[in-house]
């Protein structure tokens, strides 16, 4: 009888190895599991069928080495780009950042906020040059010997607003295009900055500013009609920085409410795209599943033929 037992314990063995797709004699590879062994010899094969199941499941001692996994950053900008650094293309010129709008979500309260800092970035870079304009006209219309002073300095400001409205965009997209409220904040951040500078282009009247109150302090000086000349110069910046002072402030509610939604789908389809590239090149199955079958547990954790 006790020969039986072992027999029919043998071939159930047997069986339900077939059904996990194991060799067909999975107790002849057994410690203790050939033929009509000793008790013990019975025990060492119900042992080694927990190891050879373990190992089909990539959990046993001799189990092939698992497939590497590309690493998963833990949020922020990397989240978005998959942890890589996507080629730079931003401004088409010069290519200092990576900026592609089309990778993003299409919703709008997504898009939206983005594209009314862009506003804001195209309109302060031709605000910034107008004031550099001016005073190049002026200088020619001949305000004053030292007005080439404030031809440079415009310049200068021109250059450098110009940049720093780069990176406020730069950072809009970064934040449009991860789920981190971290990230958001640089752009929210930037906003709070650029707030002061327009209502200073906007109203002041001193240094190389043309705002409203130059217009009551523009004299002819010279003797030359140059004060008309700055007076409709002023004139036209006052109304250009107006109404950016008016877009920052109304880019910053649309960015606060932004922020305050954080949506989670909002990751750009450069991070898809890699992601399922890395998947495919690992020879993985793509995470959003429990595995079902003998073959998706084996392409998942990298185990071969058993």
């Amino acid at each position: 009888m006790d020969f039986v037992r072992k027999a029919a314990l043998k071939q159930s063995v047997n069986q339900f190895g077939r059904q996990l797709g194991l060799s067909s004699n999975v107790t002849d590879s057994l410690p203790g599991g050939g033929g009509g062994g000793s008790g013990g010899g019975g025990g060492g094969g119900v042992s080694g069928v927990a190891a050879s199941i373990s190992s089909a499941f990539g959990r046993g001692d001799d189990a092939p080495a698992a497939a590497a996994a590309p690493p998963a950053p833990a949020g922020g900008w990397g989240a978005s780009t998959a942890g890589v650094d996507p080629p730079a293309n931003y401004p088409p010129l010069l290519r200092l950042f990576y900026v592609d709008v089309d990778a993003l979500d299409a919703s709008p309260e997504v898009r939206h906020p983005l594209r009314v800092v862009h506003t804001l970035f195209i309109g302060g870079c031709w605000a910034l040059y107008l004031n550099f304009v001016s005073w190049l006209v002026l200088l020619i219309r001949g305000l004053g010997d030292r007005t080439w002073t404030l031809v440079l300095t415009s310049a200068f400001l021109a250059g450098a607003g110009s940049l720093g409205l780069l990176c406020l965009y730069v950072a809009a997209f970064r934040g449009a295009a991860s789920s981190s409220v971290s990230v958001q904040a640089w752009a929210l951040g930037g906003l709070a900055a650029v707030l002061p500078v327009t209502a200073v282009y906007a109203f002041g009247g001193v240094w190389v500013w043309n705002g409203w109150t130059r217009l009551r302090h523009v004299a002819d000086a010279s003797g030359r009609g140059v004060s008309v000349t700055w007076r409709f110069l002023s004139v036209i910046e006052s109304l250009v920085w107006t109404a950016l002072l008016v877009t920052t402030l109304y880019a910053g509610g649309e960015w606060w409410r932004f922020r305050a939604r954080t949506p989670g789908r909002v990751a750009s389809t450069f991070a898809r795209g890699h992601a399922a590239a890395a998947a495919a090149e690992a020879g993985g199955v793509p995470a959003g599943g429990p595995a079902s079958t003998i073959e998706e547990i084996r392409a998942r954790y990298g185990v071969g033929e058993v």
